[in-house]
């Protein structure tokens, strides 16, 4: 008797895993998608996109610094999908010397990994 409500709580352990699991896929599946959709905008106003990261960047606040290399982070893989890496890292080191004198920006990029 003890043997079978143990097997049928395993079950139910077994089955909630499962379900947990079977969510867990369906969320990231969406994140995939609703990034692949945000990037493909972004594609279509990537110069909108580095006025913006500029602008963010002229706050001279952290958390826009923050903002601004998440925007670049996307710029970098759309400009990877497009097979245009190289207008990218042109764009990202003019940036960078621009702001050469933000050591806070500074470090933060050179956190992100966004260089070559």
């Amino acid at each position: 008797m003890l043997s079978a409500a143990k097997a049928r709580r395993d079950d139910r352990e077994r089955l909630a895993e499962q379900r947990r699991s079977q969510e867990r896929a369906g969320r990231e599946r969406r994140a995939a998608a609703a990034r692949e959709r945000r990037l493909d905008a972004l594609a279509a106003e990537e110069e909108h996109a580095w006025a913006k990261v500029s602008a963010l960047i002229d706050t001279k606040r952290p958390q826009e610094y923050d903002s601004a290399i998440a925007l670049l982070t996307d710029l970098r893989e759309v400009a990877d999908r497009m097979g245009q890496p190289d207008e990218f890292d042109e764009r990202y080191r003019q940036l960078r010397h621009e702001h050469r004198r933000k050591p806070s920006l500074i470090q933060r990029l050179d956190r992100a990994g966004l260089d070559i």
